[in-house]
């Protein structure tokens, strides 16, 4: 077992609802690490075409920057086709 991020949970909808971020403990999930995906992007984000996807380190939160502050985590994802928060935008990772 290591530490740091692997990849994003695509989201399939067969958590306990649709609007939950909860798995049952066993059930399957299929992890991202490769290509295009949709994302609505969070409240207070500003997901630009270029900016790197970040995570923050204490609670796993999504934001967007032209790079990666203390406590903060580069995913190697980049905003390819960008928006507003709550808009629905294409990140990308093809390394």
């Amino acid at each position: 077992h290591g530490t740091g991020l692997v990849g994003f949970v695509e989201r399939t909808f067969t958590g306990a609802g649709a609007s939950s971020e909860t798995y049952a403990q066993g059930e399957a999930l299929t992890i991202a690490i490769r290509g295009d995906y949709y994302l609505k992007a969070p409240a207070g984000t500003t997901p630009t075409a270029g900016y790197k996807v970040i995570t923050t380190d204490a609670t796993g939160a999504i934001s967007f920057a032209a790079s990666a502050s203390t406590g903060e985590t580069d995913t190697g994802w980049v905003v390819t086709e960008g928006g507003s928060a709550g808009d629905v935008i294409v990140i990308s990772n093809h390394g």
